[in-house]
């Protein structure tokens, strides 16, 4: 789970929220299949390719112990039927 008001986890939450809102913008969904299956496509970028400054400029995924955001999120979606 995120750490409790961690100024540096909320600026990862707020990035992520960010990024992920200007895909859902810029994107025509024709089913609720394909938008979980953008979803699911954008978490693993996210975890295992971009990096962040917060974690030497490392993806999250490469963190040791780090759960953060799009782990979060990823367990997220995939527990949500759309």
């Amino acid at each position: 789970m995120i750490p409790v008001r961690r100024l540096q986890t909320n600026g990862m939450v707020e990035r992520f929220n960010g990024r992920i809102g200007e895909v859902l913008a810029t994107t025509r969904f024709d089913s609720q299949e394909q938008l979980a299956e953008t979803l699911k496509r954008y978490v693993y970028l996210y975890n295992h390719h971009i990096p962040q400054q917060a974690l030497g400029h490392h993806p999250p995924i490469r963190h040791p112990g780090f759960t953060g955001v799009a782990i979060e999120a990823s367990r997220f979606i995939q527990s949500q039927s759309y």
